[in-house]
């Protein structure tokens, strides 16, 4: 193997390991230290806040696809030209949609993982902060 294909691995595997969430998914979760799992949850409490807001912008998205349609429906009906042209505007906010959600997927998961994780790392800081906790 050549350095560069190390280097390739490596900065690979960084990317994939900085990740601290992912980490909680994959290991068992009495590893970690319970300052460590607080900062955790605070961090995943920020990221799902926007993760909830880029899925709020994608539905604004898919939302608009009717409006498209219903104004080349008037374009066509008062025969004006330029406003008949909205049709076009459906797909596009369709696949603006479907664009955004395989992104969103990659990056952060299903929303379903995505709310595990969060319940994990709640569940367990309960059951840290428990006075039976031993």
């Amino acid at each position: 193997m050549n350095d560069k294909h190390i280097d390739k691995l490596l900065a690979r595997i960084e990317r994939e390991c900085r990740d601290d969430l992912k980490l909680v998914r994959q290991f068992e979760i009495s590893y970690f230290d319970t300052h460590y799992l607080e900062e955790l949850y605070k961090q995943w409490k920020q990221l799902r806040a926007n993760v909830h807001r880029s899925y709020e912008y994608l539905v604004a998205i898919v939302a608009t696809a009717p409006i498209f349609i219903l104004l080349s429906g008037i374009g066509e009906w008062l025969e004006i030209s330029w406003l008949s042209a909205f049709i076009f505007g459906f797909p596009i906010s369709i696949l603006a949609f479907l664009v955004g959600m395989i992104v969103q997927h990659k990056k952060h998961g299903s929303l379903k993982q995505y709310e595990r994780t969060g319940a994990i790392v709640r569940s367990e800081l309960q059951r840290r902060h428990d006075k039976m906790y031993i």
